[in-house]
């Protein structure tokens, strides 16, 4: 039997007095500012005016680590940045969203959900577009951004779980998945060729309507209202480490 929204929401818990957003029923906040350590990094959905920054961000990722995405740089940075516009935009359509995690004005980290729109795939979604910045590791930054995803990906109805794949030998983002409550159903092997050389891809899953596992929600985790800055942008010697989920 599917699991409640209520009981889906139960998993993934908002903090107490969290402001509620217009679409409180998908996305029960629209930003969300966490104190890690000294500093307080804001996770936040991405808007159409985000598309300059995130598209820097996606290409820089692409470029620094090829074997971690199913996507290449050549291929993505062709593309016009309509395209990206178009990505941003339909990832509310209706469920779908793209999250980023921001140090101040800076953007550190970026992940996707996509649900399908066929009916008879809708309880099944995909964590797709994991990317944070070396200069950020150590942070908990991919957890946070995993664990904002699975919130939005709880307060979906009829959503019971959330697929990924990721390059097999990448040790620091199977362990991050593993860490989040996702557990390993199979391996793809030779899934893409990337200058002459295969790379396997692991697939995993997360059930939505079992408990999280010990320590995964995000330290410090408090509410803030949602602040969106156009005119944000990356230094152009940025370097990135891909953390990946199905395609960046």
């Amino acid at each position: 039997m599917p699991i409640s929204r209520a009981a889906r929401r139960s998993l993934f818990p908002t903090s107490p007095g969290a402001p509620v957003s217009a679409s409180a029923d998908r996305h029960e906040t629209t930003g969300r500012r966490h104190g890690i350590g000294s500093q307080t990094v804001t996770v936040r959905e991405l808007g159409v005016e985000d598309a300059a920054p995130y598209r820097a961000f996606r290409l820089e990722a692409l470029r620094a680590t090829p074997t971690a995405f199913t996507s290449s740089y050549e291929e993505e940075s062709a593309k016009p940045l309509s395209t990206t516009i178009a990505r941003l935009a339909a990832a509310g359509r209706p469920d779908g969203a793209v999250v980023g995690a921001y140090d101040g004005g800076r953007l550190i980290g970026i992940a996707g959900l996509s649900v399908p729109p066929r009916r008879q795939e809708r309880h099944k979604a995909t964590l797709f577009g994991m990317a944070v910045a070396p200069h950020a590791a150590g942070r908990g930054i991919g957890k946070l951004l995993v664990h904002r995803i699975l919130e939005i990906a709880a307060s979906v109805e009829g959503l019971t779980q959330v697929g990924l794949t990721v390059s097999e030998g990448n040790l620091p983002a199977e362990r991050l998945y593993r860490s989040c409550g996702f557990e390993v159903w199979g391996r793809e092997p030779r899934a893409v060729v990337i200058g002459g050389r295969p790379i396997a891809k692991l697939h995993m899953i997360r059930m939505l309507d079992r408990p999280d596992p010990p320590g995964s929600p995000p330290p410090g985790f408090r509410a803030s209202e949602n602040s969106r800055d156009p005119s944000i942008s990356l230094r152009s010697d940025a370097s990135l480490i891909g953390i990946p989920g199905v395609d960046l």
